[in-house]
């Protein structure tokens, strides 16, 4: 049976490649949608949730971007095995990335400090990453703007050992994160304060990317932590309490995943050509993962990439797919900007808040919309 299973998803893999090549690598062309800079307060061409949606996008012969016939290399950074890596190898296995001529080196890091400093010392073109450490490495010299969103909103849950059954159980607890200053520890915060406990209530313990902070609780070396809301039908079958899987209504302000660049390198003619045809890879990518037809592919990719149980993955794919996590238009929000700042005010990391103009900018994000068209996501 599941040999079964495999074939037929590397069949579906297969015939989905296929398809994708017929239309140029192009995805799916939206039509009459707006606001996908994020300006408003909604994630960008999505609607503001509560909103209705917009109507299904529409399949339509487009060529590869323009000047794809000429190859270019773009080296990427990120946080190792997060779920986010599958959407690399399924947009190579696609063909996504090779369609817009980009021969893709990615790397993956331990976590946001890494890529911090290997940006400042220039050891790759663009970082995958949190927002909260590259600000508070901005106001003490360093220079990155966000440039595009890759997790539109927050996919953490709260895991715990099976006798903590409330959040306030959680005071004197130890709660792991992936280290301070991170992305895990500024949404633990943020979310602990939305219970009126504060982050001395707690001890923190750094364990590295998220993954190691489920595995760390699952093993009851800590209390508990946040962790990707991927590892909820395991903490289910593993007994952990859950104290919230809602993390991604109670923190709409907050975005764990965006890539950013050095300044230098917008002003760079050839490497801003460079980043342009990355990014539209990686939102074509996006909108192949929306594609349902994608689905057996995708969990297929993820589970052989991440060693990780199929029905897990099937179970987040239809999380991520009804709450638009990946940014298919590459999609942030100012006020997701303002909200990672004062969540870093509150862990210290950052003195005062700074304009949205010195740490983010859209210029590649509505280039690569004028390059493949506006994505609408279905209902």
């Amino acid at each position: 049976m599941a040999d079964d299973r495999a074939a037929g998803a590397r069949r579906e893999q297969r015939t989905t490649r296929r398809s994708f090549l017929q239309i140029a690598g192009a995805g799916l062309v939206a039509v009459g949608c707006s606001g996908a800079t994020g300006a408003g307060s909604g994630a960008g061409g999505a609607p503001a949730p509560g909103s209705p949606a917009r109507p299904a996008a529409t399949v339509a012969p487009a060529s590869a971007g323009a000047g794809s016939a000429t190859r270019v290399a773009v080296s990427v950074a990120t946080v190792q095995n997060v779920f986010h890596v599958i959407s690399y190898e399924f947009g190579k296995q696609l063909g996504i990335f090779d369609a817009e001529g980009v021969d893709l080196n990615l790397v993956e890091t331990n976590g946001d400090a890494t890529l911090v400093q290997g940006m400042q010392a220039a050891q790759w073109d663009l970082a995958d990453g949190g927002l909260g450490a590259p600000i508070a490495a901005t106001l003490r010299g360093g220079s990155f703007r966000f440039v595009a969103g890759q997790c539109a909103r927050v996919f953490y849950a709260m895991y715990a050992q099976p006798g903590i059954q409330a959040v306030t159980d959680l005071k004197g607890k130890y709660v792991g994160i992936a280290a301070l200053g991170s992305a895990p520890h500024a949404a633990t915060v943020g979310w602990l304060k939305n219970y009126n406990l504060n982050a001395s209530d707690v001890e923190f313990v750094s364990l590295g990317p998220t993954p190691e902070v489920f595995r760390a609780v699952l093993a009851g070396k800590v209390d508990a932590g946040v962790a990707g809301i991927d590892y909820l039908p395991l903490a289910k079958r593993q007994g952990l309490s859950v104290l919230s899987d809602r993390i991604v209504d109670e923190l709409p302000n907050f975005i764990v995943l965006a890539f950013y660049a050095r300044p230098a390198d917008l002003a760079n003619a050839d490497q801003r050509e460079r980043l342009v045809r990355f990014l539209s890879a990686m939102a074509k990518t996006h909108r192949a993962f929306y594609d349902p037809a994608n689905k057996d592919a995708w969990i297929a990719v993820g589970a052989k990439l991440q060693n990780r149980e199929p029905d897990d993955l099937a179970f987040f794919y239809d999380w991520a797919r009804e709450k638009r996590l990946f940014a298919a238009n590459l999609e942030f929000t100012r006020e997701q900007i303002q909200g990672v700042q004062e969540l870093n005010l509150l862990l210290g990391s950052q003195d005062r808040v700074l304009p949205f103009d010195d740490v983010a900018t859209y210029d590649l994000q509505r280039a690569v919309l004028e390059r493949i068209g506006e994505y609408c996501y279905s209902s």
